[in-house]
């Protein structure tokens, strides 16, 4: 699962893949891979539903969402991919999320995504953290683009699930002047074309530091959540020691109220 600022990137090449065929080709093959990106979204909706309505067991569900997650035909949009990832996380057997629960869950999900608000990403990791004991980040490797590039510039957090070797990124974390580049190598540092995730007025951190205010003796920070409900988080520094990425992962658990969860196994909160 891509960040928004690396999407950027991974949707200009996807259109320069689709620039190098011509005419009719070029148009038939945006219009099939969209067809079946909304084939995609609408299947993962009806899946859920159908264990939501009582129709289908939960191991069958989780079977169907490991079988659609598998199948690469078609580019799904950042809210279909996070709430499919949010669904196999909850409805994985090894989560012990009694049948009640996992259905209140699910039907959250469905709402948020059928009314095309944020996934209540926050909320749902604290019920998946819950059923497990404790909620497992961990920093996975991201291979440099090139040999002059700094290193530790941006990280993302995950959960692995190594039985089905099925991962989410629920926060990707920044320096700010990685982050700010980003925009602008991406043509959107004229304030009126950047996404509306990225205005002031969606930067979480005056709640977090009113919330929180030992934060403020910290790192400078930005947060900013997209309409996935995904977090991108900016921190004012310029590399990323382990320092920096813990404290990114205690912000994002601050944020989502994440009773228990650590990093790499270090707790993120007193517990």
């Amino acid at each position: 699962m891509e960040s928004r600022v690396r999407s950027l990137e991974t949707r200009r090449l996807h259109a320069a893949e689709f620039a190098l065929r011509s005419g009719d080709q070029k148009n038939s093959s945006l219009i099939a891979d969209s067809c079946k990106a909304r084939e995609r979204h609408i299947e993962i909706i009806e899946t859920v539903g159908l264990f939501v309505s009582g129709t289908i067991g939960r191991r069958r569900l989780y079977r169907k969402l490991l079988d659609t997650s598998r199948r690469g035909d078609a580019r799904l949009q950042a809210p279909a991919i996070t709430a499919l990832g949010l669904a196999i996380l909850l409805s994985d057997p090894a989560a012990a999320m009694d049948r009640e629960q996992l259905r209140r869950c699910l039907r959250s999900l469905l709402s948020a995504l059928g009314c095309r608000r944020p996934l209540p990403v926050g909320e749902l990791l604290n019920c998946l953290g819950d059923s497990l004991g404790r909620l497992e980040f961990n920093i996975p490797e991201i291979p440099q683009a090139g040999l002059d590039e700094l290193e530790e510039q941006w990280v993302d957090l995950a959960i692995d699930r190594h039985a089905t070797g099925f991962r989410l990124i629920p926060a990707s974390v920044f320096t700010r002047s990685f982050f700010r580049r980003a925009l602008r190598e991406n043509g959107t540092a004229d304030s009126r074309a950047t996404p509306a995730c990225y205005h002031r007025e969606n930067d979480k951190a005056p709640i977090l530091l009113e919330q929180h205010p030992g934060l403020s003796e910290d790192i400078d920070f930005e947060y900013y959540v997209d309409e996935s409900g995904l977090s991108e988080i900016v921190l004012g520094t310029e590399s990323l020691g382990w320092g920096e990425k813990f404290h990114a992962a205690r912000i994002f658990a601050l944020y989502s109220n994440l009773g228990r969860a650590a990093l790499e196994g270090v707790p993120l909160r007193g517990q």
